[in-house]
C-alpha cells in the first residue's frame, strides 16, 4: 500500500478567462446553476441528457479544463451503474445468467441514470469554474441559505488549505521515518497511516476550538454588500430559466411521441 496525501487548493479550482459566463453575476450563475442541475435530475430522454453533457464538455474544454476531472466521481458512478443494470428489473431481458440478468429497461434506465449524473458534473465544474469560492459564499448568502451553514462554508472554505498543508507535513514526516516502507507488512503500514489520520483529526479540533474562540472574541459576522441586480442580470436570470424550463418541456414532448 502507498499512501498519498496532497495539498488541497480550493482558489485552484477557478479558471482565469475572460468570457460571457466569467462576466456573469455569481447570484445569476447560482441561480441558473442551481435550476439547471433540477431539470437535468427531472430528464426522462437519455438522448437529451447525451446532448447536455456533451455541450458542457465542449464548454468545459474551451475553459482549459479537461475530461480528468470526470473520472474519479466516475468510479463511483460506475458501481451504481453495475448496481441498477442487475437489479432494476424489466419484462425484456437481454442476457441472463443464473440468477444474473440484464433487461432492456435496466440498461436504458442505467445509461439514463449515468448520463443524469455525468451532465450535472460537467455543468457544476462549470459553474465552480467561473465562480470564485467567496462570491459562491456570497450569493449562497444572498438566496437566504441558514447563517451558520454560511459561515460554516466560509471557515472551512478559509482553513481547508492550512488543514491540507498540515497533513501533508505530517505525511513526509512520518514517510521520512519509513513508516510507509515498501519492506514493512501491509497491517503495519496501514496501522501507521490510521495513527496519522488519528492525531491530524486532534490536531484539527484543537485548531478549530483555537479559531472558534479567536473569531468569537473578535465579533466575528459575515457580512455582504452586494450591489443591486441590473436588468441585465434579470434577463440572463430570465433567458437561462426558460433554457432550464425548456429542457423539460421538449423532453415530455419527446416522450409523447414516442
Amino acid at each position: 500500500m502507498e499512501a498519498h496525501i496532497h495539498r488541497i487548493n480550493v482558489d485552484r479550482l477557478y479558471i482565469e478567462r475572460d468570457s460571457l459566463i466569467h462576466r456573469m453575476d455569481a447570484r445569476v450563475k447560482t441561480i441558473s446553476f442551481l435550476l439547471l442541475i433540477f431539470s437535468i435530475v427531472s430528464l426522462h430522454d437519455l438522448r437529451l441528457c447525451l446532448l447536455v453533457f456533451l455541450i458542457a464538455l465542449i464548454v468545459l474544454k474551451r475553459f482549459g479544463t479537461g475530461v480528468k476531472k470526470l473520472i474519479y466521481p466516475s468510479t463511483i458512478v460506475a458501481t451504481v451503474f453495475v448496481i441498477i443494470l442487475f437489479t432494476y428489473g424489466g419484462s425484456k431481458p437481454l442476457w441472463q445468467y443464473s440468477f444474473l440478468k440484464i433487461t432492456e429497461e435496466s440498461l436504458s434506465f442505467a445509461f439514463l441514470i449515468l448520463f443524469r449524473v455525468w451532465a450535472c458534473l460537467a455543468v457544476f465544474y462549470i459553474y465552480i469554474s467561473t465562480t470564485r469560492t467567496n462570491e459562491i459564499v456570497t450569493a449562497l448568502s444572498w438566496l437566504k441559505v441558514p447563517e451558520t451553514i454560511v459561515d460554516l462554508m466560509l471557515l472551512m472554505l478559509r482553513y481547508v488549505g492550512t488543514l491540507s498543508k498540515e497533513a501533508e507535513r505530517m505525511y513526509f514526516s512520518a514517510k521520512s521515518r519509513h513508516a510507509f516502507s515498501k519492506d514493512l507488512p501491509y497491517s503495519k503500514k496501514l496501522r501507521n497511516f490510521g495513527m496519522l489520520a488519528g492525531a491530524l483529526l486532534l490536531r484539527s479540533v484543537d485548531r478549530a476550538d483555537r479559531v472558534y474562540l479567536g473569531m468569537l472574541s473578535k465579533g466575528f459576522k459575515f457580512k455582504i454588500h452586494l450591489r443591486k441586480l441590473t436588468k441585465r442580470d434579470l434577463a440572463q436570470i430570465a433567458a437561462l430559466s426558460s433554457l432550464s424550463a425548456l429542457l423539460v418541456i421538449i423532453d415530455r414532448v419527446v416522450l409523447c411521441l414516442r
